[in-house]
């Protein structure tokens, strides 16, 4: 089993800002639930159940959250760490105690504790989220799918745990969705595949 700190080495400073250590060393002791105070003081809510897992801000005023679904082998995400600004002209700073990249990690190790195989990552982008406006903002320039997903914000974050974006075909642009338009790209681990072009591994 891999040490929950040392795999994805989600930070906490207190006055400043993370999740407290102790609370991460409890997860993958089954079922969870429970609220905390994060490095930066702010109360925060945890849950861990067989197949989700979350952190959020229990402020009414505050709905930034980091959260994740595991369907098959396949997780989901949902990484709101930032929040629109007023009149949705840009986005706020980041939460002090939420932190997406580690929290991917702390995820995947969560799940593979209870013997779970994560396979992919599947994540959907809708319009007003970053990445969505990220990724469309990129394909307009030369219409390299592949390169703009990989410009966004998930782009950057799943590599970084060996999941990758391997084809254009993984990337797919639905306007009519139950939820309206939506961008879904897929993001394979490198043992699930036959053959990995090795100039889309991502740093």
């Amino acid at each position: 089993m891999r040490n929950p700190i040392e795999f994805c080495d989600y930070p906490f400073i207190p006055g400043q800002g993370g999740i407290p250590m102790d609370v991460i060393r409890k997860i993958g002791d089954g079922d969870s639930e429970e609220d905390l105070t994060g490095g930066s003081g702010r109360r925060l809510h945890f849950r861990a159940r067989e197949n989700h897992f979350e952190i959020y801000d229990t402020s009414i005023w505050d709905n930034r959250h980091l959260s994740a679904s595991l369907f098959g082998e396949t997780l989901s995400f949902s990484l709101f760490s930032r929040r629109r600004k007023l009149l949705g002209r840009g986005w706020s700073s980041q939460h002090p105690d939420m932190y997406a990249r580690e929290f991917v990690g702390l995820t995947i190790w969560y799940f593979e504790t209870d013997g779970r195989s994560v396979k992919s990552i599947l994540d959907s982008w809708y319009p007003g989220s970053m990445n969505y406006s990220e990724y469309k903002t990129e394909v307009k320039k030369d219409g390299d799918k592949l390169r703009a997903a990989l410009s966004t914000r998930s782009g950057q974050i799943y590599p970084r745990w060996g999941y990758l974006l391997l084809a254009e075909d993984a990337i797919h642009d639905i306007e009519d969705s139950y939820y309206g338009p939506k961008v879904s790209a897929k993001f394979t681990h490198p043992e699930n595949v036959k053959h990995i072009p090795t100039f889309h591994v991502g740093s």
